[in-house]
């Protein structure tokens, strides 16, 4: 009995090395992003993430100014994409000559969508941070909350930070992959190499 189950599950080893997983493949590709600040204040443009973009590298896929003083401090809000990782962040460009930092604290939410992927859910696991002159999260992007799909990624995050001196920036930097689910017709290949030993067995 214990040799016919070791052949059993043999076989379905066998079975499992040759399922395939989805390999991402960006490139080209035409996905669809928004942004929601919570809460809502009119001196936040929402509108600077939106609509399609194709996924090139290298190159951001989207970039948008999101808040904008009247003293001439201008925040950016961008997204870049590849095959393998996720960057999104805040630059700063300043016309004061003010030399002070700007922030503010509200939870921003990324969405992106119609990702050219299908049949294992997206992953997504954080990387690192890169900052630039006097700039901080204030919160670990570590423990942003990441939603996935097959097709779509939602990222939330307390966007509290600080942004010091012309052209600080801040970003937050993901690995992106397949879950490595094996895929429908992977686990009915294991179940014929079942079926096949359990029939031998029978006769």
């Amino acid at each position: 009995m214990m040799n016919y189950l070791s052949r059993v599950l043999a076989c379905a080893l066998v079975c499992l090395s040759f399922c395939s997983t989805v390999d991402a493949d960006f490139i080209g590709d035409d996905i669809e992003a928004s942004l929601t600040i919570d809460p809502d204040d009119s001196n936040f443009d929402e509108t600077a993430i939106s609509g399609t973009a194709t996924v090139i590298d290298p190159g951001r896929e989207y970039q948008g100014e999101i808040y904008s003083t009247p003293n001439g401090i201008d925040i950016d809000f961008f997204v870049d994409i590849s095959d393998e990782e996720l960057m999104f962040g805040f630059e700063r460009t300043d016309s004061s000559n003010g030399g002070f930092g700007s922030g503010f604290g509200r939870t921003v939410t990324l969405n992106i969508w119609d990702i050219d992927w299908t049949g294992n859910p997206i992953e997504v696991e954080y990387l690192e941070q890169s900052v630039f002159g006097d700039s901080n999260w204030e919160g670990d992007p570590a423990d942003f909350e990441v939603i996935t799909t097959s097709t779509s990624i939602q990222i939330d995050f307390g966007s509290a930070y600080r942004l010091g001196g012309d052209g600080g920036f801040i970003t937050a930097t993901y690995a992106i992959s397949s879950a490595a689910v094996p895929e429908p017709s992977s686990f009915g290949l294991i179940g014929l190499c079942v079926f096949g030993f359990v029939r031998r067995r029978s006769r």
